[in-house]
């Protein structure tokens, strides 16, 4: 588990975090080159960010927020 920390721009706010990020590994992809991959789930409160909605809202949206994210990316290999 890495600890990855900078900043989270939501609705024009912008606030410094860090979250808990796992790495999923690296594969070899024939003809793209090396596969790393990464994933983190967090919760943020949305107040803090400006979203506060109107009264509708309050209704059926919470405060906190989970966000989940995948995130991939290649290393082009020699061709």
């Amino acid at each position: 588990m890495l600890d990855v920390a900078g900043d989270l721009t939501v609705h024009c706010a912008t606030k410094h975090i860090t979250i808990p990020v796992r790495f999923l590994g690296t594969k070899q992809m024939q003809g793209w080159g090396d596969f790393i991959g990464f994933d983190t789930e967090f919760t943020i409160d949305r107040t803090e960010f400006g979203v506060n909605g109107g009264s509708s809202w309050s209704a059926i949206l919470g405060k906190e927020v989970e966000i989940h994210l995948s995130v991939g990316a290649f290393r082009e290999g020699d061709k």
